[in-house]
């Protein structure tokens, strides 16, 4: 999972659409060449504004498509804990959640910013996955999740299809 992401985002797409694009391959979601693209203006700190990381951006709505609500009555608690969840893995992992403090040692457009960003990717990923599996193979036990219709029946589970 890490290395796709990773692999898509040398190949020319921004942090935040990498590790989209990357976790809708690989697990099917079936998301459409539209709303990959809502990625994109999260990228580089939402459209170069270098604010939120545009890595915990994507992650975050990775988290809300699989297990975020689709309608104003259901319990929204599962995606905001999960979304906080990957925030505080993420922070403590590089320091910070800002893209413009997460990029302050290299020069944009550089190689080294090129390398600083593709490693956050990397990371970013494999701390995505590990929550999606850790959340699945736990998700009877969550209270959000328990008034909800049952889970959709797969062939594979999420941690069969991120390996």
């Amino acid at each position: 999972m890490e290395d796709l992401a990773k692999r898509y985002f040398y190949n020319g797409f921004h942090c935040a659409e990498a590790i989209l694009k990357a976790f809708n391959e690989r697990l099917a979601l079936g998301l459409n060449r539209k709303t990959l693209g809502m990625a994109t203006g999260l990228s580089a700190g939402m459209g170069k504004a270098r604010c939120l990381c545009g890595c915990l951006s994507s992650g975050s709505m990775i988290l809300g498509c699989l297990f975020g609500r689709a309608d104003s009555h259901s319990d929204e608690t599962l995606v905001f804990d999960l979304s906080r969840e990957l925030h505080e893995r993420f922070t403590s992992a590089f320091g910070h959640a800002c893209c413009r403090i997460l990029t302050r040692n290299v020069r944009w457009g550089h190689p080294d910013h090129t390398k600083n960003c593709g490693e956050l990717v990397r990371a970013t990923a494999a701390i995505v996955k590990d929550i999606v599996v850790e959340t699945e193979a736990n998700i009877e036990l969550n209270k959000a999740y328990k008034n909800r219709a049952a889970r959709p029946t797969r062939k594979k589970t999420y941690a069969e299809l991120l390996r």
